[in-house]
């Protein structure tokens, strides 16, 4: 599952701290000692924070967490161009959107 995990969002997590040092590079060419320091404390926390995102994390999470996988696999269109899950059976079944799941559960209350 870790290794699911980061195939999926690894890549958006490593391309977020690439670009967030790149935004801040400026800083480390400024004259004034604030901004360097600031410069430096924001690449530790990037740094520290891709590590910890990246490597130790999903790690833990694999050691500590349910052996069991809970997601609902999600197919990404079906031929109505709607999303829709996959039951069991194989059988597809669209998903609803918050307003059918509301008016479904107060028509229920209501009968």
């Amino acid at each position: 599952r870790a290794r699911g995990a980061l195939e999926h969002i690894g890549v958006s997590v490593v391309n977020g701290g690439i670009t967030t040092f790149v935004a801040t590079l400026p800083l480390a060419f400024a004259q004034s000692y604030v901004f360097q320091v600031f410069f430096l404390c924001f690449v530790l926390i990037v740094l520290f924070g891709l590590y910890f995102g990246v490597i130790v994390l999903p790690v833990v999470l694999s050691l500590v967490g349910p052996s069991v996988s809970y997601a609902v696999p999600v197919d990404e269109k079906d031929d109505r161009g709607s999303l829709s899950t996959t039951e069991a059976g194989g059988e597809h079944r669209p998903l609803r959107s918050i307003n059918q799941v509301a008016s479904h559960d107060a028509a229920v209350e209501d009968a």
